[in-house]
């Protein structure tokens, strides 16, 4: 067992490596003994080793807190900003389709832009989002399965799409037209959904280069990135206490805990009325 324990410690604090890739060794190590033949403590129930993987997983989360820090979320009112410059730029229509598609898509679904976007131009055809795993239902709603996520990467997950009464940043609109484009462009079903007029693919990286570009003033005040859209809906709903429901996030955004929380960024307006009523209890205290 102390063998197991030093290499676990050596996995997290050596390599760096996470909790759950450190967990997902322990069970190969585990199942490696078991055809041996070999007597095997991985798989065994140890406090030490707990203690190591917990300690490991919340300090984990507070450097994801720390990092997000300078990382703003986008809102409707910057949604709306970069739509209004992506429309006005001079690129030709099928870019500004496939870009703001993509913006209205992880803002709406809290999908990563890694689940929708090819990560680079060699893209692979069984990870990659293409015309055929999207389906357009009788209702105005649309079905998406994405074929590689962060938290099932094997078998993929569905995401619904609903129409928002917004029009101009409607994305079941914005899909119809893309998809629209696509098929004047020659583009088949097996083709990605975000590929550019010459075939080139919008990835992450370039999506990250076309935030910064556009919304170059707003960037000045924090960083927006492709993973600001992933935070967007939570933190709009952390600006209505009533109707924080953490559960209902975790659901809609697919996060398995309370991942969630670390996004339910507050706005000024918000901290300064909690301030308010906390200095309100710690001034009554004083007086006791």
């Amino acid at each position: 067992m102390e063998k197991i324990r030093s290499f676990v410690a050596w996995c997290l604090a050596s390599e760096k490596l996470k909790p759950e890739t450190v967990r997902s060794y322990l069970r190969s190590i585990h199942l490696a003994n078991v055809f041996k033949g070999f007597n095997d403590y991985s798989n065994t129930k140890d406090d030490i080793i707990e203690m190591l993987l917990t300690g490991a997983a919340n300090l984990s989360l507070y450097s994801q807190k720390a990092t997000s820090l300078n990382r703003r979320s986008v809102n409707i009112h910057i949604l709306l900003v970069f739509g209004h410059r992506l429309a006005t730029s001079d690129w030709s229509p099928y870019s500004k389709a496939v870009v703001w598609t993509a913006a209205l898509l992880a803002f709406f679904t809290c999908a990563r832009m890694g689940e929708i976007l090819p990560l680079n131009n060699n893209y692979d055809p069984f990870a990659t989002l293409c015309w055929k795993q999207i389906k357009f239902l009788e209702n105005n709603e649309i079905v998406i399965f994405l074929p590689s996520t962060k938290t099932n990467s094997s078998s993929g997950e569905f995401v619904d799409v609903f129409p928002f009464e917004l029009k101009e940043c409607c994305p079941v609109a914005a899909i119809k037209n893309l998809r629209a484009l696509a098929i004047e462009n020659g583009f088949t079903e097996d083709k990605p959904v975000f590929n550019f007029a010459n075939s080139k693919p919008l990835t992450p990286q370039c999506m990250n280069k076309i935030l910064k570009n556009l919304l170059f003033d707003i960037c000045q005040s924090g960083t927006i990135s492709c993973h600001s859209f992933r935070s967007a809906v939570p933190t709009v709903i952390a600006n209505f206490p009533d109707k924080s429901y953490v559960k209902d996030i975790n659901e809609w955004g697919r996060w398995n805990s309370d991942c969630s929380k670390i996004y339910m960024k507050t706005e000024c307006n918000k901290r300064r009325y909690l301030f308010g009523k906390i200095s309100k209890i710690i001034l009554h205290s004083a007086n006791c």
